[in-house]
């Protein structure tokens, strides 16, 4: 990669965080009068009416930076216009809560136009399961939508707890720059760094703590959709390359989001429920139950995160063949599940106890 790219990459960054603080200061009075705010109730977890423009701060700030620079590429511009109209979709999901499969279906067409015309299909998996390169042919298309919008979902469910989705995603964010800088990925690394420039802007609105609880912001459906869409919009990148990575270490990188949905997936099919009915049974919503304070949820599962995909990278870098490396990720995952279905036990064993009226001798 050319020295001054690298040189920039700080400035880059810093331009960034400025103008994406600088529309959040903005975007916050407006969005009480747009209607744009998440209200108190149900499973809610906060006392008053807090804004949900963080998503849309950040990515008209990202866009203000990089789309000067970048719209020359056809892969950048497909997939910023796949953004526009995922945000203008999640706005309005946002504002007027659209249902759950009607959202599915628009984001499934979304998706398919840039595996279509964006340069960025699935068409291989790697050497998956040892036994060669798996190409997936005609299906790449139906591979990718579904891939990049399990992503999505993955991400969106994991946005509850002030500060997790955007700390989980700087370290994934962070993963992906190392193995971008590593193979000289130009526009990758800077789409990268200018989206955590942004990132860490919101996070002064998001993060828990008493300086942020007058100002909160979240992110809204419109800032979890665009951050999954980028995670799989890179993963992609990174790997259907000539040259690129295995798929299977990118398991690795986005694996917490990925293993807490398909964790809840698996046990509401046991439970007979339907697969996207809301639930309090999140990675997340269990250390809440536990006691543990949002800040602490948001440094415990980050650094979960940071330690699977650095030992990703480790046994990437180490030699490990492509199929012991989704392997490996499959007993990750084995393990990740048996803690999680241990611990939500505990907790409702715990309520149990405490609901059980007291005999009187």
């Amino acid at each position: 990669m050319p020295i001054t790219v690298l040189d920039q990459l700080p400035f880059l960054l810093l331009k960034s965080f400025a103008v994406t603080l600088i529309l959040l200061l903005l975007f916050r009075p407006l969005s009480f009068k747009l209607g744009l705010v998440d209200n108190p109730g149900g499973r809610k977890k906060h006392n008053s009416s807090v804004p949900l423009v963080g998503g849309l701060a950040i990515f008209l700030g990202f866009s203000l930076i990089l789309l000067p620079a970048m719209m020359y590429s056809k892969a950048f511009c497909i997939f910023w216009l796949a953004g526009v109209v995922l945000s203008i979709i999640s706005g309005i999901d946002d504002r007027f809560h659209l249902r759950a499969s009607s959202r599915f279906i628009m984001h499934l067409v979304v998706i398919t136009m840039i595996a279509l015309f964006g340069e960025t299909a699935i068409v291989q998996l790697g050497n998956l399961l040892g036994a060669g390169v798996i190409f997936l042919g005609w299906g790449c298309l139906f591979f990718t939508s579904f891939a990049v919008v399990g992503i999505i979902n993955a991400v969106n469910m994991m946005d509850g707890a002030d500060g997790l989705t955007a700390c989980v995603s700087l370290v994934e964010l962070g993963l992906m720059l190392f193995l971008a800088l590593q193979s000289n990925l130009t526009m990758e690394v800077m789409i990268i760094v200018t989206f955590m420039g942004a990132l860490l802007a919101f996070l002064l609105f998001n993060f828990p703590s008493k300086l942020t609880e007058k100002y909160k912001i979240f992110l809204g459906d419109a800032g979890s959709t665009l951050i999954g869409l980028l995670l799989a919009w890179l993963c992609v990148r990174l790997t259907q390359r000539p040259d690129g990575y295995p798929p299977a270490l990118m398991l690795w990188l986005v694996a917490l989001p990925l293993m807490d949905t398909l964790h809840l997936m698996i046990n509401r099919k046991v439970r007979g429920v339907p697969a996207f009915q809301a639930d309090r049974r999140h990675i997340h919503h269990i250390c809440l139950q536990m006691n543990c304070s949002p800040k602490q949820i948001a440094f415990l599962l980050s650094g979960i995160a940071l330690l699977i995909g650095l030992s990703g990278i480790g046994l990437y870098q180490a030699g490990v063949p492509e199929s012991m490396l989704f392997y490996g990720m499959a007993m990750v995952f084995c393990v990740y599940s048996a803690i999680a279905y241990l611990l939500k036990k505990r907790v409702l064993q715990r309520k149990m106890v405490i609901r059980r009226p007291i005999k009187l001798v």
